[in-house]
C-alpha cells in the first residue's frame, strides 16, 4: 500500500494550486477543502513560497498559500547536497541544470520532510518514477493524489463502522449475559435478581423479584435479605438461590402462595 496521505506530510507545487485545465482544477479545489477540514496536511517548500510571491500569481493563490505550513531554507549537510544534485540530474535529463533548479529544490524539500509531491508540471511528472527510486517521494497529479486520499478516507470510515458494530455487539452480548445471569425459571416462577450496591461499603445486597404468570395476570412480589457480598456476580448467584428457597417454602415469613 502507498504511504497513508492522511498521516504524512504532503507537499504541493505552485502550479497545482490553480491548474488551468479540466479535472485537475476540480481535484485541486477538493484537496484544499480536505486540508481546511483537517483531514490531510498540505505543505509547501520555501522555494515554492518564493514562486507564489511572484506579482503575476493570482491573489487567491497567495491567500491560500498563507494558510499552509512551509519549510525554511537551512544549510545542507554533505549527504543532502548529494541528494539535491541527484534530483537535479534526473530532472535536467539532457537539458540544462539551471533550468530546473527551482523544481529540484521543491522536490528535495518534499522528500526531506514528506512523502508526496503534488504537481501538474509535465517535466516533473514524466520523471516521477526515477525520482521516486532516487529519493522515495511519490509524485502525483492532483487527481491521482485525491483518489488516494479518498481511498484512505473510505478505509477509515469502514474501520469506524466496524469498530462501532463490534462495540455494539459486545455491549449486547454483555447485556444478554447479565440478563441471563440475573433471571432464573424455577417451578413455574421467574426469579429476577436485582442486587443493590451500598454507597459506603460498596458491597452488594440481596434483593429479588419473583414473578408468576397465571395466564390472566402476572403477579410479582419483592423479597430481600441482609446478606452482603463483595461482587455483583456473587450477589446475583445468592439472590437466585434465595428465590428458590422461598419458592420451596424454606424461608420463614416468605411465601409465594399469594402469587
Amino acid at each position: 500500500m502507498p504511504a497513508n496521505p492522511l498521516i504524512n506530510n504532503n507537499f504541493i507545487d505552485s502550479c497545482a494550486f490553480d491548474p488551468k485545465y479540466e479535472h485537475e482544477d476540480r481535484a485541486s479545489v477538493e484537496i484544499f477543502k480536505f486540508s481546511q477540514e483537517g483531514k490531510i496536511l498540505i505543505q509547501i517548500a520555501h522555494s515554492t513560497q518564493k514562486e507564489i510571491e511572484h506579482p503575476n500569481t493570482p491573489v487567491w493563490v497567495k491567500h491560500e498559500a498563507q494558510k499552509l505550513i512551509y519549510t525554511i531554507k537551512v544549510p545542507l549537510i554533505a549527504n543532502e547536497v548529494n541528494k539535491l544534485r541527484e534530483i537535479e540530474t534526473i530532472l535536467a535529463g539532457n537539458g540544462k541544470i539551471e533550468n530546473i533548479l527551482q523544481d529540484a529544490s521543491h522536490i528535495f524539500e518534499a522528500q526531506k520532510y514528506g512523502s508526496y509531491f503534488i504537481t501538474t508540471d509535465a517535466g516533473i511528472l514524466n520523471r516521477a518514477h526515477a525520482l521516486n527510486l532516487a529519493c522515495a517521494v511519490t509524485i502525483l497529479k492532483p487527481s491521482d493524489f485525491l483518489s488516494l486520499v479518498k481511498k484512505y478516507l473510505n478505509e477509515e470510515d469502514k474501520k469506524r463502522v466496524n469498530t462501532c458494530l463490534l462495540k455494539n455487539t459486545a455491549s449486547t452480548l454483555i447485556s444478554e449475559k447479565e440478563s441471563s445471569m440475573s433471571e432464573a425459571f424455577y417451578k413455574g416462577y421467574v426469579i429476577e435478581a436485582t442486587p443493590h450496591q451500598l454507597s459506603e461499603s460498596k458491597r452488594w445486597t440481596i434483593n429479588i423479584y419473583i414473578r408468576h404468570d397465571t395466564g390472566d395476570h402476572i403477579n410479582f412480589s419483592n423479597y430481600y435479605a441482609a446478606n452482603t457480598f463483595e461482587t455483583k456476580e456473587e450477589a446475583i448467584k445468592d439472590c437466585i438461590d434465595f428465590g428458590r428457597r422461598i419458592i420451596d417454602g424454606e424461608i420463614e415469613n416468605c411465601s409465594v402462595s399469594d402469587l
